[in-house]
């Protein structure tokens, strides 16, 4: 990607007293999520900044690019960033404008923000100005500059005496420049000059991805919204479209490039020193080096890979660096082989060319309300989905590897994969399309199993419920059949019914089902456990030890506290209106809290054990009895700090029976600018309306059966 030059301004730092510089508080908005922030407007730069927490809590996206900044005595710096489009608009409302960001750590490092409403009435000619009143967070946030020059031309500027504050009104409201302090007080001035940006883009990404999962279990929208679909994806769909082939119960697809030949440097040497590293770290755990030597000879066997003899003239080819990770969490493969898609080498990576395609899968939240619709409840997972389509030939020489198993002083061996390979960003895509695809060719012929494909099923997890015990047997044999049609196996299975599970092979069912012993374990279904003798969900969580209470930590914990239905909404929106005054705050990522700060955290956290001893019930109605009628309640309320929605099931029975269950619950924290509590009322009742929307499409449900 080309990078694109520069150049930031510099500012010298003050002691004690310091020169002010043009600032302005700024609405962004992003969709229905807004906040104030403070900006600094920067005539010296021709590119627009924002901190990257902002970013993330705008709900902000964008691709990962390089750009080089010029700094001072003619150098540059090269970093990694993110383009983001966010409106801006004044306090006031008058002006609004959608400007193209890069996304930086903290744009002006600590500067300090000067709040001129506190000190205009030292200065004459400043005392009848309107400054905006100032945000709580005392730090810049976005660096305006030279590309959004229609917000920084002046329309009015009002000067004092020599040395004295100068005020400037622009599109964005009042600023000023100059030392706050009075006309008696004596600014001192060091020598040392700063930038202002930030490199550190890998604790960056990290941050957005906490703070991206976080949100994306939290957001709920109405069936109605058509999402928008990007030209990359249709371009990568339409590709896909005209490669995909089916021989042999096998698909095969092509790669969706951004360009027809991809061309790229030959990483050989680089792969080699990434498989040098592998093998260092294989060797101080022979016990992971043996899973991972077996794991490639599977491969080798089973034909997902071949070796390339010696005299190859691919012209054009790529290798990826792989490495392991570990998940003793898991029944079958504990040590998974990850392939560095994303390693670059010469400033380019695989990925880099690929296009990444739209998200296919299902939401979440579907998935798993869907699951507890009905009283017999079926779970299993696709073995190896990925590693069961195949690429086009093609393809093949860009998705090589090297290996030598454990003799690591000879030359490794060069591998290619025949299959869509775990770490390339259009993977999942692939999977999905492939598999979707495959459900709507067979559908007539397994119209139960193409349903729980096409609703039913996030990635390779399937999981859902049906009326009866033979339902359910139903559900297994054809899913069976659908996916062997594909090459595919469905294994793990796992149901709160034993006479389903008496039908299924028993290498086929979770370990643990023991159904001489009646035992029916407790399982992770989509980050969600649920206890499938029971048949109820619940959580498990534990306090954490000895903990720096910092904003990092603090939003690392909660999000693992992973809630997509809302089962836990009354205790995560006291986590998310501490996180908001944390950010108000301006505490950096990794600075400890003050009181009362952290004593709110230590209570939050201190709660968590208590989690444990929830049961919430996974189906909504009663097994065994007849439905007279089906009802939804949805409750909604706001307060100062934050607005919510609640959906209750109602199922009366005709044998006079009543019973009641929560469906779902979202809930949000109020923005940071003052918002009346009527509006935020508002808030609630339409967080209610979507909410509701969202749950009688997927229960198939009417709209009259909705009570508010």
């Amino acid at each position: 990607m080309q990078t694109e030059q520069t150049t930031m301004m510099t500012q010298r730092y003050v002691n004690t007293d310091f020169i002010g510089l043009r600032t302005v508080p700024v609405v962004l908005q992003n969709g229905n999520r807004s906040l104030t922030i403070h900006a600094l407007l920067d005539d010296a730069s021709t590119k627009t900044y924002v901190n990257a927490d902002v970013a993330a809590e705008l709900g902000l996206q964008g691709q990962t690019e390089r750009v080089t900044v010029n700094v001072l005595n003619g150098q540059a710096e090269t970093f990694e960033t993110r383009p983001v489009n966010v409106e801006v608009k004044s306090v006031s409302g008058n002006v609004s404008m959608v400007v193209n960001a890069y996304t930086v750590n903290r744009v002006t490092g600590n500067m300090p923000v000067v709040d001129w409403n506190k000190f205009k009435k030292q200065w004459p000619h400043l005392k009848n100005i309107e400054f905006p009143s100032s945000p709580k967070r005392p730090i810049v946030d976005m660096l305006i500059g030279l590309d959004c020059a229609d917000l920084l031309y002046a329309i009015e500027e009002v000067r004092g005496r020599p040395g004295e504050p100068i005020a400037r009104l622009t599109p964005l409201g009042w600023t000023c420049i100059g030392n706050p302090g009075s006309e008696h007080q004596k600014v001192i001035h060091t020598n040392f000059a700063y930038t202002y940006f930030m490199k550190d883009q890998s604790e960056i990404e990290k941050i957005n991805s906490t703070l991206k999962q976080f949100w994306e279990i939290e957001n709920v929208t109405s069936p109605d919204e058509t999402p928008m679909v990007r030209i990359e994806d249709q371009l990568a769909m339409k590709q896909v479209e005209m490669s995909l082939t089916y021989d042999n119960q096998m698909y095969r697809v092509g790669i969706p490039w951004v360009k027809n030949k991809p061309v790229l440097p030959d990483n050989y040497e680089m792969a080699l020193s990434r498989l040098e590293n592998t093998e260092k770290r294989l060797k101080r755990s022979p016990e992971v080096a043996q899973s991972y030597s077996q794991c490639i000879d599977q491969y080798i066997e089973k034909g997902y890979v071949k070796r390339i003899q010696e005299n190859d003239l691919s012209s054009s080819k790529w290798y990826l660096p792989h490495f392991p990770i570990l998940r003793p969490d898991k029944d079958t493969t504990k040590t998974r082989i990850v392939f560095d898609a994303s390693a670059k080498y010469d400033g380019r990576s695989l990925n880099d060319i690929i296009y990444q395609g739209p998200k296919l899968q299902q939401d979440l939240f579907d998935v798993l309300l869907r699951f507890r619709r009905l009283p017999v409840a079926v779970v299993c997972d696709i073995a190896e989905m990925y590693l069961r389509i195949g690429i086009t030939p093609e393809d093949k020489p860009f998705h090589r590897i090297l290996w030598r198993g454990t003799d690591a002083c000879r030359q490794p061996d060069v591998y290619e994969f025949d299959r869509v390979v775990f770490g390339v960003n259009s993977s999942p895509f692939l999977a999905q399309f492939v598999l979707q695809q495959h459900a709507k060719r067979f559908m007539d012929e397994f119209p139960m199993a193409a349903e729980t494909i096409l609703k039913a099923t996030y990635m390779d997890d399937s999981m859902d419920s049906v009326l009866d015990e033979n339902k359910g047997v139903e559900l297994h044999r054809q899913l069976s059949f659908l996916l062997s049609k594909a090459g595919m196996h469905a294994r793990k299975w796992l149901s709160n019914c034993s006479k389903v599970l008496r039908e299924i092979p028993i290498q086929d069912r979770k370990a643990e089902v023991d159904l001489d012993r009646e035992y029916l374990p407790c399982a992770k279904t989509l980050g969600v456990w649920w206890f499938a003798d029971q048949d109820v969900f619940t959580f498990k969580e534990n306090a954490p030890g000895d903990m720096k209470y910092t904003k990092r930590n603090f939003l690392r914990k909660i999000a693992t506290l992973f809630d997509p239905i809302g089962f836990l909404a009354p205790f995560t929106i006291r986590a998310k209106v501490l996180l908001q005054e944390m950010w108000a705050a301006g505490l950096d990522w990794d600075e400890e809290m003050d009181e009362p700060l952290a004593g709110s955290a230590r209570d939050w956290f201190s709660e968590l054990t208590d989690l444990t001893a929830l049961r919430i019930p996974r189906c909504l109605l009663v097994k065994g009895k007849q439905i007279d009628t089906v009802s939804l309640h949805t409750f909604a309320d706001a307060s100062e700090v934050a607005y919510g929605a609640v959906v209750y099931s109602r199922y009366c029975y005709q044998d006079g029976s009543i019973s009641t269950n929560i469906v779902a619950a979202k809930t949000r924290v109020a923005p940071s600018k003052a918002t009346s509590i009527p509006r935020l009322e508002l808030m609630g009742a339409v967080t209610g309306v979507r909410l509701s929307t969202r749950i009688i499409k997927v229960l198939e449900l009417q709209a009259s059966q909705s009570t508010f």
